[in-house]
């Protein structure tokens, strides 16, 4: 064969983060389509994309040069900045740091294009093909079986889990006292120690250790005008740049701080000099560290060669505080959104040092940085300053060594906000909207981490999802978490365990559909304290007509002759006929042997009538009306309401069934606000 000739077709399947339902049908198709796009970027041929709101499928030809690992870097990249940046700016939307890829043989790809094309009835049915989802790989065997029977594929790839890591980058604001040069006589002399504040005269010394007589700027023999740190830190980088050796530049404060944070992850390292405007007085200028910014940077570079390091030097005065502010939001802001996007999926962490800097840039940092909270965790490093900062090593010949620091402490900048976000939090969490809840959280993982966890897990269960939502708290997903471990006894976590066997079950039980049924009663109480009685009273009349669907297929209530069908018939349905509300609630009605003219019977009637005048007519229900279906007056609580709705709902229970006690959902909503709280 004279050219190269490949079929190379792939078939990802990939999920939101902590498999939350994001994919909303009003931007599906734009995120598919940014998918779609990217691949036709990377030369690649798309045939079909589709899923639902928590994962997507992508069936795509690739080229040879083309690895796996860079398209779905790519187009999750990609799509994940198109909905943060452009259809949904400033709202939560991430990937998971995971995928499965399968490689598929071009007899089969119209059977996979449909499969994929297909979600939503196969999930809807539950007719999946378990090979080709997330996140349970299958066996060896079961892919040699698959393999076998359906011959669907050349060879066959385990969905792999990522290893989360964490991508963290340190902006060190450099003062004069950060840099340090280790003289011929072994001592340890600080660019930034001039004489005063009890500080040895270092700078006279360091001019000569490299044979040069200390100047002044401009022609006036005034002391203010003396060569300092600026001048100085620009001798000593030159002399370094020609030996090709930083070797003798020491870093008293950042050394240790740096040391450590490379082994936690640190990948970049930002050195913010000050270099003020020619018009700055030289009283002020001399004092400016943008050389020993580059001083820095060129020991970290020889001491850690595979570290990123930026310099940054803006030209403007230490006073103009709101313009290095801007200068800030411009360039961290920036940065940090690329930093995002290059990270996909990996946690960022953004480390501020701001010890030895002027007071101004370092609360200008500060500030921006806080600003960044809900994109990734901020902190604080802040070294731990030796005391006395120099040490006399010869008393008579006056000789004082620049001391290194002791250690350092690291500080999430979510504690000093923690006071006035946790009402914030709270609100949200009480009303039930844990999206919101999740995005105030974001701030502060490092002490909240379960809670976070958890905000997101009850977000899915008030969008219906209570399968997923069971799915996610089993094991190390929440419940076996480290996290949750530390905040929850061993009995609380040992009662949520079997709540959630009881109700979890890949092939349905009578038993575990009525504790669903009844968990679903939490959005009741939701709705309530939103003071949104429409959506209350709905959700109340859909427990009411689970229950009695429930009961009729359990009870057969066809075959006992209370349910008749439309057609008449009776033995073709079994217990799958499609009975309405009404239909249920007369079929109650004989069943409890109550007249028509029974007053719960006459007001389930009028919840009917209610319910399709609020779909068909867009009616709503007022306190009032909500209020007089359950027996109470107008001015009762949320409390009152909402356990006389349990007592209402209650009274269609078996006599050998009573309503559940306990609530799981109710629990894990009540211990998140103790959480809190605490």
């Amino acid at each position: 064969m004279r050219d190269t000739y490949t079929q190379l077709y792939i078939h990802c399947v990939w999920a939101t983060w902590d498999r939350l339902s994001i994919i909303t049908p009003d931007i599906q198709p734009a995120v598919y389509a940014e998918i779609l796009r990217q691949c036709q970027q990377l030369k690649s041929t798309p045939i079909s994309v589709g899923g639902i709101a928590d994962h997507v499928h992508l069936l795509v030809g690739i080229p040879p040069t083309l690895s796996i690992s860079e398209l779905m870097k790519a187009v999750t990249g990609s799509s994940s900045h198109f909905v943060t940046h452009v259809i949904r700016p400033n709202e939560f939307f991430k990937w998971q740091g995971s995928y499965g890829a399968f490689t598929v043989s071009s007899d089969h790809l119209d059977l996979i294009a449909n499969y994929i094309r297909n979600q939503p009835q196969h999930q809807a049915q539950r007719s999946l093909t378990p090979q080709w989802e997330l996140p349970s790989p299958p066996s060896a065997q079961a892919a040699i079986d698959c393999i076998t029977a359906i011959s669907i594929a050349l060879t066959f790839t385990v969905p792999q889990t990522i290893d989360e890591k964490t991508m963290k980058t340190l902006i060190i604001t450099v003062g004069t006292r950060q840099v340090g040069w280790r003289c011929q006589d072994g001592v340890v002399r600080s660019l930034g120690a001039d004489g005063d504040r009890g500080y040895p005269p270092h700078i006279d010394q360091l001019y000569a250790e490299f044979g040069r007589q200390r100047g002044y700027y401009g022609e006036a023999d005034k002391p203010e005008y003396r060569w300092a740190a600026r001048h100085l830190g620009e001798l000593i980088y030159h002399h370094c740049e020609q030996q090709g050796d930083f070797g003798a530049i020491v870093l008293p404060m950042d050394d240790e701080i740096v040391q450590k944070q490379i082994q936690d992850g640190l990948s970049e390292v930002i050195l913010w000099g000050t270099d003020q405007p020619e018009e700055t007085p030289w009283n002020f200028r001399r004092g400016d560290t943008c050389w020993l910014a580059k001083l820095m940077a060129g020991k970290l570079q020889q001491t850690y060669p595979d570290l990123q390091i930026q310099v940054w030097n803006p030209v403007v005065a230490v006073n103009q505080v709101a313009t290095i502010q801007q200068y800030l939001q411009d360039f961290l802001v920036a940065h940090t959104l690329r930093c995002l996007d290059v990270s996909m999926d990996e946690p960022l962490t953004l480390q501020i040092q701001t010890k030895g800097s002027a007071p101004q840039i370092a609360n200008s940092l500060e500030i921006c940085a806080a600003a960044l909270m809900r994109q990734c965790t901020v902190e604080q490093v802040i070294p731990t300053e030796p005391d006395p900062l120099f040490e006399v090593v010869d008393p008579e010949a006056k000789l004082s060594q620049t001391q290194m620091a002791t250690g350092f402490s690291t500080v999430n900048l979510g504690e000093y906000f923690w006071p006035v976000e946790r009402e914030r939090i709270l609100s949200a969490w009480k009303r039930g909207d844990f999206a919101e809840a999740r995005v105030w959280l974001s701030a502060h993982r490092d002490r909240y981490q379960a809670v976070y966890d958890l905000a997101g897990h009850l977000a899915l269960a008030s969008n219906w999802q209570w399968q997923d939502t069971l799915k996610a708290l089993m094991g190390i997903g929440w419940l076996d978490h480290a996290a949750t471990k530390q905040k929850a006894s061993k009995a609380l976590r040992s009662q949520w365990r079997q709540a959630i066997q009881d109700q979890y079950k890949e092939n349905e039980t009578p038993e575990s559909k009525f504790l669903k049924i009844w968990e679903s009663r939490f959005l009741i109480y939701l709705y309530l304290q939103r003071a949104n009685d429409t959506a209350a009273f709905m959700q109340t009349v859909q427990v009411l007509e689970r229950l009695l669907f429930w009961r009729y297929q359990t009870e057969d209530w066809i075959q006992q002759g209370y349910l008749k069908p439309k057609d008449g018939d009776r033995s073709p349905w079994g217990t799958d006929y499609p009975a309405s509300f009404g239909e249920l609630i007369r079929a109650w009605r004989q069943l409890a042997d109550v007249p028509e003219a029974d007053p719960v019977f006459k007001d389930l009637i009028w919840a009917n009538q209610k319910r399709n005048g609020i779909v068909h007519d867009n009616k709503s229900v007022t306190r009032q009306e909500l209020t007089r279906f359950i027996g109470l007056a107008e001015k009762a609580s949320i409390a009152e309401i909402y356990t006389a709705i349990e007592q209402t709902l209650e009274q269609f229970c078996p006599p050998d069934r009573p309503r559940p006690d306990l609530s799981l959902l109710q629990d894990l909503y009540q211990w998140g606000i103790e959480q809190l709280q605490g």
